[in-house]
């Protein structure tokens, strides 16, 4: 009988921890670092699979905007949770009203070798630590040449 008490006392302590875990995930980590002003991938500009650019926290990742509105994806924080994205987005400038939306934050899990593959704005990229904040991303899938909307 003692055993079970020990096991139900170790479940209900992993359970709490995963439950702490996940309440520590909901929303981003303060913002800390230096963005370089790098282009980002440009979801309208042709670009290879294989394109690779070195981004720092706070460079956009992909833009992407025309006349039906803006939407771009930052490179925001790392913690414990994974790598913090910060997504934003606005309406078309055509409009009497332009609508602005307060961004949004996700982080993607890092895979066993430590780098994290990101899907932003229908394209795939890896994104691999190089230095604290500063990072090599690979483009996965090569943007097409922009059609027009």
């Amino acid at each position: 009988m003692r055993g079970y008490r020990w096991l139900i006392f170790a479940g209900i302590l992993v359970l709490s921890g995963s439950a702490w875990a996940d309440e520590k995930c909901k929303s981003a980590p303060l913002f800390k670092g230096v963005p370089t002003g790098a282009a980002a991938f440009d979801s309208r500009e042709e670009a290879p699979a294989g394109e690779v650019k070195i981004l720092n926290f706070g460079d956009e990742l992909i833009v992407s905007g025309g006349e039906g509105g803006f939407k771009a994806v930052t490179l925001w924080a790392e913690d414990k949770c994974g790598l913090w994205l910060q997504e934003s987005r606005g309406g078309s400038y055509l409009e009497k009203k332009v609508e602005l939306h307060a961004p949004t934050y996700r982080f993607v899990k890092s895979r066993k070798d430590g780098s994290y593959e990101v899907e932003a704005l229908g394209q795939r990229f890896q994104i691999k630590a190089i230095f604290p904040g500063r990072f090599e991303v690979t483009l996965l899938t090569a943007i097409g040449s922009y059609e027009g909307e």
